[in-house]
């Protein structure tokens, strides 16, 4: 028959169609208050520890659950993968099957002591989410169906985040210890930045994970949220180290490696919050509350976001790019500095008015000092500028109200400065103003009545020294 028992008594099979056999009876869509047989997880555990079929069985599961029209079926199959990640010995034995069901490793997979930097090199930053189960909905259930269609997405996607996070990382919780061998304690500073924010992403999808309504009392939903809860201690433990290595290492940081340290400090402050309103909802659910002690969680100290603030500050500053580094700034206020040594460029060089025998002292000052000693002498320019125009739209307000000057209708004026020195400064000549001349004027009534023509106005010229004759007939 192709079966064979292995040490355990539990029958293994041995070929695709008895591994999809074991598949449907542990998932079957009756009975849907009756959890998956022990004995069919254990048959499948064994084709995954004993290599028979190894890689059949996450493909058999994966179709399994990507099939599945029912929430009985999708819930039961999700519980089944789930247990296998948790038990299967070694802890990412079946995780490597599932990103390799998924497309996602070529060959023997990630192996667990690949390291940060070489999974995320081989992983070209891809997402991996081999259950894909977004959009699921039940079609065929009456009751509760929404209930449990939010479930098994929530779950789901908890799971997906996880295998995500170990594709890139290599890291998973089964695979932490606690005190110095701690993966999270030890790690360097783009190792602990490239993996803290996706295991805080993994405790995010997991707080997602909240039963509702027909969901709260199924045995099944039970089951799953029971492994959901005893993992969140696990992330929680991780994370509480890594925030103690990343306390460690912040003063050691550049500028940009502390802005993204303050950013996942302040998420675990809040996600260390929902985490506990998380779990004091769900401890008032009896089945879960019997059966699970919950520990006392504490949130890491708010007093470290500000001192991490003003060594950010102090950071930006003095344009420090790292510890011991100094960060050049724009090339605009490089050449501000004297000299062509790169730290002359750095910084900024003036004149002090202090002198001695060997002549003027040199005094450095930093780049800041110096652009804001240069952008206020550019807005002190600016301001007077602006107050000369004003003045000079005032002065010609005036000179339109009083009339022109004398000097308007000169033609040069002489400024003597010193014995026989003279400057000579042209001045525009402007002609005078025009007066209103009465052609009527000088003729006589009887002239008026005999109707003789008016004679033309005579023009006055533009000179200022010719007289203007007003006389119409001269």
């Amino acid at each position: 028959m192709g079966l064979f028992r292995g040490s355990s008594g539990v029958v293994i099979p041995k070929t695709t169609k008895e591994v999809d056999v074991a598949v449907s009876k542990a998932t079957r869509n009756y009975l849907p208050d009756d959890c998956p047989k022990e004995k069919h997880v254990l048959a499948l555990k064994g084709a995954l520890e004993t290599g028979v079929q190894r890689s059949y069985v996450a493909v058999s599961l994966l179709h399994r659950l990507h099939g599945a029209h029912d929430w009985v079926t999708a819930v039961k199959t999700s519980v089944v993968i789930h247990r296998l990640i948790k038990e299967t010995q070694p802890p990412t034995l079946f995780m490597d099957e599932l990103c390799k069901a998924n497309g996602a490793v070529d060959g023997a997979g990630l192996m667990a002591n690949a390291g940060v930097s070489g999974a995320v090199a081989a992983s070209g930053r891809r997402r991996v989410y081999p259950l894909q189960m977004d959009g699921f909905l039940d079609t065929k259930a009456t009751e509760g169906k929404y209930d449990f269609s939010e479930w098994v997405r929530a779950y789901c996607k908890f799971m997906d985040e996880s295998l995500d996070t170990y594709y890139h990382t290599a890291w998973y919780t089964d695979l932490e210890k606690s005190g110095n061998g701690s993966k999270m304690r030890s790690m360097s500073i783009e190792d602990l930045l490239e993996t803290l924010p996706r295991v805080q992403r993994v405790q995010r999808r997991l707080i997602d994970c909240r039963p509702t309504g027909a969901a709260c009392q199924n045995d099944n939903t039970l089951l799953a949220l029971s492994l959901v809860v005893r993992e969140s201690f696990k992330l929680y433990k991780a994370i509480s180290e890594g925030i103690i290595n990343l306390a460690d290492k912040f003063f050691q940081m550049d500028y940009h490696q502390a802005i993204k340290a303050l950013e996942i400090y302040n998420e675990a402050c809040h996600g260390c919050e929902d985490l506990q309103k998380y779990l004091s909802e769900l401890g008032q659910l009896d089945a879960v509350k019997r059966v699970i002690e919950f520990p006392k969680m504490e949130v890491p100290p708010r007093d470290f976001l500000d001192v991490m603030k003003d060594h950010i500050k102090d950071l930006k500053g003095n344009g420090a790019a790292g510890s011991g580094t100094t960060r050049k700034g724009p090339l605009r206020q490089r050449r501000v500095g004297l000299g062509g040594d790169s730290e002359g460029q750095a910084s900024g060089l003036s004149l002090s008015s202090t002198r001695d025998g060997s002549g003027i002292v040199v005094r450095t000052t930093s780049v800041g000092d110096q652009a804001a000693k240069d952008e206020a002498k550019d807005e002190a320019k600016d301001e007077a500028k602006d107050e000369a125009k004003d003045k000079t739209a005032a002065k010609d307000k005036t000179a339109a109200k009083e009339g022109p000057s004398l000097l308007d209708f000169g033609d040069s004026v002489e400024v003597g400065i010193g014995a026989g020195v003279g400057v000579e400064q042209e001045t525009a000549i402007a002609p005078p103003p025009e007066e209103d001349v009465d052609p009527f004027k000088g003729m006589s009534d009887v002239d008026l009545l005999l109707g003789l023509d008016v004679p033309a106005v005579v023009e006055p010229t533009a000179t200022a020294t010719q007289q203007t004759n007003n006389n119409p007939f001269a």
